[in-house]
């Protein structure tokens, strides 16, 4: 479930990237309906680097790919596994659960807010 939501929410970050207008969701939902998560890591990194240039080498923006990579492998490990103790299962849920949390963060703070804000007002301020 944790891993689910996380996924959600990376392609919610998507899609405010793309455009923002909710009109336009459906459009990368279609894109990202076959894309397993890994690619969609990559393509949300190449999105966030095209809207934000100067923001290419960022160090929260490269933590938070690393998190999103380390849940998915999380994930394959759970799947992959023909027996896994209970206790590293229950480390794996906790991690990812922290992973969505933090990414959920990284995407308000650094997609959500700033998407709502003019590109025009953007220069300014920053």
């Amino acid at each position: 479930m944790s891993f689910a939501n996380l996924e959600h929410c990376l392609e919610l970050a998507m899609w405010q990237l793309v455009s923002g207008d909710r009109n336009q969701q459906p459009l990368v939902e279609a894109i990202t309906a076959e894309m397993s998560f890994d690619r969609k890591v990559v393509a949300f990194a190449s999105l966030f680097r095209l809207r934000f240039p100067d923001e290419s080498n960022d160090p929260e923006l490269r933590a938070a790919l690393d998190d999103l990579f380390a849940a998915y492998a999380g994930r394959s490990a759970i799947l992959h596994s023909m027996a896994l103790a209970f206790v590293d299962l229950a480390k794996i849920r906790d991690n990812i659960a922290m992973i969505g949390r933090r990414f959920a963060s990284f995407s308000m703070t650094r997609v959500q807010q700033r998407i709502a804000v003019p590109p025009s007002a953007q220069k300014i301020a920053g």
